[in-house]
């Protein structure tokens, strides 16, 4: 049984969740954290903790929230894991303060090549300038690779581009943004429909 605890979202029914039994917690830091002070989350019994994108997660701020939500799990046998697509000297430096044992590295990318899934297409294109003067681009570069019913993913810097670009007149697709300052509950039901194929572009913050 799988559950999932942010913030944005009702606590009262992540307790109740909490409370029927998980086997996985999947979290942000912070409402980890909240639970585990108000007592609905025990970590006592933890078997395997995960910090996904460990660089960025550390990076943001997070590392004390980290070390408070490790300081609870106290299971000697508890195994550690922390998953990064790069790992700077600074994150190999902090990352056996997390750590129950002497951590060991293991690298899938090394100095080779790495092949993306054939699946998908990874695309930077050099386009400066406003982002109303990318948009033509931009549809170009659907058009192109996404086909007549292929969803595509745009990444913007800011919040406030993702929203120039939904909304701008000159885009020939139907976008839907998905960023910090959107509630929960919108971004949630703005996830589904791009899911299942309501609308073809999402634009995001990274």
């Amino acid at each position: 049984k799988v559950l999932c605890v942010y913030g944005g979202a009702p606590i009262h029914s992540q307790i109740s969740s909490l409370s029927a039994g998980v086997e996985v917690l999947v979290g942000t830091p912070g409402r980890i954290k909240d639970h585990a002070e108000r007592g609905t989350l025990c970590l006592t019994h933890v078997c395997f903790v995960t910090l996904d994108e460990a660089d960025q997660m550390l990076d943001m701020g997070f590392a004390d929230d980290m070390a408070a939500i490790l300081g609870e799990c106290t299971n000697e046998e508890r195994q550690t894991t922390l998953f990064s697509a790069t790992l700077p000297p600074w994150v190999r430096q902090v990352a056996p303060k997390f750590m129950l044992h002497t951590p060991k590295i293991i690298d899938l990318v090394g100095d080779g090549d790495v092949k993306a899934s054939a699946q998908n297409r990874h695309l930077a294109i050099p386009a400066p300038g406003p982002v109303k003067e990318r948009v033509s681009t931009i549809n170009d570069v659907i058009a192109m690779y996404g086909g007549q019913t292929g969803r595509v993913i745009v990444f913007c810097t800011t919040k406030a581009e993702c929203d120039e670009l939904t909304t701008s007149e000159v885009l020939r697709f139907e976008a839907k943004a998905l960023h910090g300052d959107i509630p929960q509950a919108m971004r949630e039901k703005t996830m589904s429909a791009f899911r299942n194929g309501r609308f073809r572009v999402l634009v995001a913050t990274d």
